[in-house]
């Protein structure tokens, strides 16, 4: 595709890649963007990639057979398989003193309502977080892929905030 724009906007293809990496480089921007060409070229995909008309432009049936069947989105889901968010207020809804790195879940708060399991690493003290409802600490979240969705399913708490 970047080929392509290249030769209908006169840009070179650096151009229009630095364009896009900065466009979308936060990965939740990359992520949208993902799904929306895996949407876009689905239907063509799955009729032996039949060519794709827009308004007065066609995508050759070339052009169209060169995106990946599951096209580059294991990549994307790959690079965010693992997120760090700094200083995340966690609601604590489990706690475990004896086992420092097991044992634990928290509500990571604007990143997730669910109740997740948590990890506590990188020399997080168990006695920084026991007998507390609620902290706020810089954590990693850990993610599984169901479907064409990143589902977060582990928190991985790095540092706690006094």
């Amino acid at each position: 595709m970047i080929k392509d724009l290249s030769g209908r906007t006169g840009q070179t293809e650096d151009q229009i890649r630095k364009f896009l990496d900065e466009r979308y480089k936060p990965k939740n921007k990359l992520k949208i963007l993902g799904e929306a060409a895996f949407k876009f070229f689905k239907p063509s995909k799955s009729q032996s990639d039949s060519p794709i008309r827009v308004n007065d432009r066609e995508i050759s049936h070339d052009l169209v057979s060169d995106v990946p069947q599951s096209y580059a989105y294991e990549q994307i889901m790959d690079e965010q398989s693992a997120r760090s968010f700094p200083k995340v207020t966690l609601e604590l809804h489990a706690q475990d003193k004896d086992r420092d790195a097991s044992g634990w879940a928290a509500v990571p708060r604007g990143v997730s309502d669910k109740r997740l399991k948590m990890k506590l690493v990188d020399g997080v003290s168990p006695d920084q977080l026991w007998g507390r409802d609620q902290i706020d600490g810089d954590i990693i979240i850990k993610y599984k892929r169901v479907g064409t969705d990143m589902v977060p399913t582990e928190i991985h708490l790095t540092r706690v905030h006094s």
